[in-house]
């Protein structure tokens, strides 16, 4: 997994690239969701690697908020375009 350098290039800025894998000859863009909560006083963590559809709704709730607005689902869409 390789990283990527701000434009100060000072490595402790780096920004990890998320990671892929190769399938049927097409490289792939793995993300995931994290999600922690409490139960009890411990805290547990859910892993969840997300299809297209459910980076879209991550991507955009990212961008809006509580509230996902169809301005956001395309504003992700175009963002996911962008690095592909």
């Amino acid at each position: 997994m390789g990283a990527l350098i701000d434009a100060t290039g000072d490595p402790r800025n780096a920004v990890r690239q998320p990671p892929t894998r190769r399938e049927n000859g097409i490289e792939l863009v793995i993300q995931w969701q994290v999600v922690k909560t409490t139960v009890s006083g411990k805290v547990l963590s859910r892993v969840t690697t997300l299809d297209r559809n459910q980076r879209v709704e991550e991507i955009a709730r990212m961008l809006a908020g509580q509230t996902i607005t169809d301005e956001a689902r395309k504003a992700a869409e175009r963002l996911m375009s962008r690095s592909a």
